[in-house]
C-alpha cells in the first residue's frame, strides 16, 4: 500500500479529502501537516484533529506547519462567530 502525507488547510474541501483518503483503503496516511491557507493555522489544525476524531482515526499524527504563507499575504475567510 502506498504511504502518503497529506498537507491541508482544513476547511470543508480538505475535510472531505481527509475522510475519503482515510476511508478509501487505497493509501496509508502516515501523517497530516496543516498550513495557513484560507483559514488560520490554528483553525486548520483544530479542524483536522476534529475530523480524525470523528472518523476514529486519531492514530494519524497531525503536525502544525508554518503560521504564515512564505510567499504571499495570508487570506482569511473566517467568520466572527460571537453573534451565534
Amino acid at each position: 500500500m502506498q504511504q502518503i502525507i497529506l498537507d491541508v488547510d482544513t476547511g470543508i474541501d480538505d475535510a472531505l479529502g481527509i475522510i475519503l483518503a482515510v476511508k478509501s483503503g487505497i493509501v496509508e496516511i502516515v501523517g497530516i501537516t496543516t498550513v495557513s491557507g484560507n483559514i488560520s493555522i490554528q483553525t486548520a489544525t483544530l479542524n483536522t484533529c476534529k475530523i480524525l476524531e470523528l472518523i476514529q482515526a486519531k492514530d494519524i499524527p497531525v503536525i502544525q506547519g508554518a503560521v504564515h504563507p512564505v510567499i504571499r499575504e495570508p487570506a482569511r475567510l473566517e467568520y466572527d462567530r460571537s453573534d451565534r
